[in-house]
């Protein structure tokens, strides 16, 4: 029996590495049940650590971890533009590194 394998090769130019290109976020749309679990998973875990550190501070640093975990989940229910998600995570992980540090 003859097997025949094609394949090719992909290559990343520029423009798809920069996250300022519109390829870019039509790529993370098409791969957006692959990203949404790491990215949930990431969002939950450093926010219940940052949530530990912030019931101890205050419950206004409190609020802002809670809020800001479960805005994240709020917009990958709602099936939110992977623009709009990555912009909250990255602010939810912001407010949780501050938790830490501050």
């Amino acid at each position: 029996m003859d097997t025949l394998i094609r394949s090719h090769a992909v290559r990343a130019t520029e423009a798809e590495a920069s996250i300022k290109s519109e390829d870019f976020w039509k790529h993370m749309e098409a791969n957006r049940f692959g990203i949404i679990p790491l990215l949930l998973v990431a969002i939950a875990c450093i926010s219940g650590l940052a949530a530990a550190v912030a019931v101890q501070k205050s419950d206004a640093a409190l609020l802002a971890v809670s809020v800001s975990a479960v805005l994240v989940e709020v917009l990958v229910i709602a099936l939110a533009p992977m623009r709009a998600v990555f912009r909250v995570s990255a602010a939810a992980l912001f407010i949780d590194l501050l938790i830490f540090i501050l």
